[in-house]
């Protein structure tokens, strides 16, 4: 399990504080940057913002070799989770088909959709580089702090 229950409430509180003082890209860098720090299974997280048939990067934190700042989501983990409002956990990027020349030193991949009213507004991306792969507990968390950063999508 790579968040333990135990973990959930401190870190939801530890977020809610970073969108009270914060907003903007500042807080989603903020929160990635808290995130990282406390799950050190996350190699790189970020936060997208989805309008129409693209993304863009609103804020990051962590290693990656090209953090796409913004393009189009067709054939993207983005687009699948834009496109079902659920969660896509991608265990193993050598087997799982997932985009092609993005996924160097990456071994799995989780992106939670933002869900605001009936659509979705954006997404969180959090990437492991470790041989335990991210699983359903991390998807489960993320979609908590995907709630947390969904009013500031829609009202950013």
């Amino acid at each position: 399990m790579s968040v333990h229950p135990r973990q959930v409430t401190p870190s939801l509180l530890q977020v809610n504080s970073v969108l009270a003082r914060l907003t903007g890209s500042e807080a989603a860098i903020e929160v990635c940057r808290f995130l990282r720090g406390e799950f050190p299974q996350y190699r790189w997280i970020g936060v997208y913002r989805i309008d129409g048939g693209s993304f863009r990067l609103e804020g990051s934190d962590g290693a990656t070799i090209d953090p796409a700042p913004d393009g189009p989501i067709d054939g993207t983990t983005l687009g699948r989770a834009a496109e079902t409002g659920q969660p896509v956990l991608l265990s193993d990027l050598a087997t799982d088909g997932a985009e092609p020349g993005r996924v160097a030193g990456v071994r799995s991949r989780v992106t939670v959709p933002i869900r605001v009213g009936p659509g979705v507004a954006g997404a969180i991306v959090a990437e492991s580089s470790s041989f335990a792969p991210l699983d359903a507990s991390d998807a489960r968390f993320l979609e908590q702090v995907a709630g947390k950063l969904a009013p500031r999508l829609a009202s950013g």
